[in-house]
């Protein structure tokens, strides 16, 4: 499957929203213990919003983002941070232990499930000894939905185990729970209206491939009936950050990236 990015219009408030509201869910923009001078990648970086305000947050730090297209040009970009074209997917263009903190948000669409270990091994390579991984992922599994939900869940994909087989250590999971609708407030409203936009641009395109003309405007219907009916069943999803580190007598100090 292609990486998400091939779905998600970048150029979109959406985006933005989203990143607002999850980073109200979980208290900041990132929760591995790095340093103020870390080097820094964010993996489908996407609208770049995370990579942008991770360098004002940190102006002695050094941040790329990465993703298939480039985001849409920021006002005032921190000349701590900059953006290039990569598929993450592959072999990462960049030196081993270039980095000192690897933030991956969203991205398990893009990664095959039966490559996850591949993707995250090529991670640690370019993660310098003592370096941090932070992982954010959905299980895309709409509770309390009503009967609309159900056509809209799939699978999730499990990642301490993967990350074990590695070659991680120190790896914690956390779990959030993300509201959808005013019951819980404007959290709550922001989500429930990026996971309309959100389901609308990545599972339609890629149920077309699996699905009759007449499936899809069902699969429509499902999810405008779902968000419609988030607000009386109290619906929220799951998401989950894993953080781990690579072994700090492992090889030899980073060589760090230039600007």
């Amino acid at each position: 499957m292609p990486p998400t990015s091939f779905f998600i219009n970048n150029n979109n408030d959406s985006q933005k929203a989203l990143h607002l509201a999850h980073v109200a869910v979980i208290g900041g923009l990132h929760l591995a213990p790095i340093s103020s001078d870390a080097r820094i990648l964010d993996v489908g970086t996407g609208s770049g919003i995370w990579s942008i305000e991770m360098a004002r947050s940190m102006p002695n730090s050094k941040v790329v983002g990465i993703d298939i297209i480039n985001p849409p040009p920021y006002p005032n970009q921190p000349s701590n941070c900059l953006f290039t074209v990569c598929d993450a997917t592959k072999r990462f263009p960049f030196p081993d232990h270039a980095f000192s903190f690897i933030h991956v948000c969203y991205f398990s669409l893009a990664v095959h499930r039966g490559k996850w270990k591949k993707f995250l091994e090529e991670c640690r390579r370019i993660t310098c000894p003592g370096g941090w991984i932070e992982i954010h992922a959905t299980d895309y599994q709409y509770h309390r939905t009503g009967g609309s939900g159900r056509m809209v869940n799939w699978n999730s994909q499990m990642l301490l185990g993967k990350m074990n087989d590695a070659g991680y250590t120190q790896i914690q999971r956390q779990v959030y729970t993300h509201p959808l609708g005013s019951w819980s407030g404007p959290v709550g409203s922001v989500l429930r209206d990026c996971c309309k936009i959100r389901l609308n641009n990545l599972l339609v395109p890629v149920a077309r491939f699996f699905l009759s003309p007449d499936r899809i405007i069902e699969l429509e219907n499902c999810i405008t009936e779902m968000v419609e009916e988030a607000n009386d069943m109290r619906s929220y999803y799951h998401s989950y950050t894993y953080v781990a580190q690579i072994p700090e007598d492992e090889a030899v100090e980073g060589i760090g990236i230039t600007f």
